[in-house]
């Protein structure tokens, strides 16, 4: 049901916004794993202006929710993009980051600030994504 829900919502938006980019994964019985979004004004402005990040789980659905922000030479705050997660885990993390280096034509951030998961810290962080 959330599968058919995000993939009406999504094509709704590329209806609107051609630039808009989305990706999932599928494990299991055809459930939703990974959920990955990203506006076209979000990747414009993250070609002039790219630090990101941070997770946090949400109650609902009981999965990590990424969002990737930064900040324009106003200090306003800007969205590049969201993710949800099915786990914290560095495979979950590796296909995120390679989807929304793939949105933004590759073009890796400056600064990725994290709630310190473990994902990112020792050997984690050593994996290329």
């Amino acid at each position: 049901m959330m599968l058919q829900m995000f993939s009406n919502y999504a094509k709704a938006l590329k209806d609107m916004d051609d630039a808009f980019k989305y990706d999932f994964t599928i494990y299991e019985s055809n459930k939703l794993e990974h959920i990955i979004w990203v506006f076209g004004d979000s990747i414009r402005a993250y070609e002039c202006f790219w630090r990101c990040s941070t997770t946090y789980r949400i109650n609902c659905y009981d999965m990590p929710h990424g969002i990737w922000v930064g900040v324009d030479i106003h200090g306003n705050s800007i969205f590049f993009g969201c993710v949800l997660l099915r786990d914290e885990k560095i495979p979950s993390f590796t296909w995120a980051l390679k989807s929304f280096l793939a949105f933004v034509k590759g073009k890796y951030p400056q600064t990725i600030l994290t709630d310190q998961d473990l994902a990112f810290s020792g050997d984690g962080c050593k994996q290329r994504w």
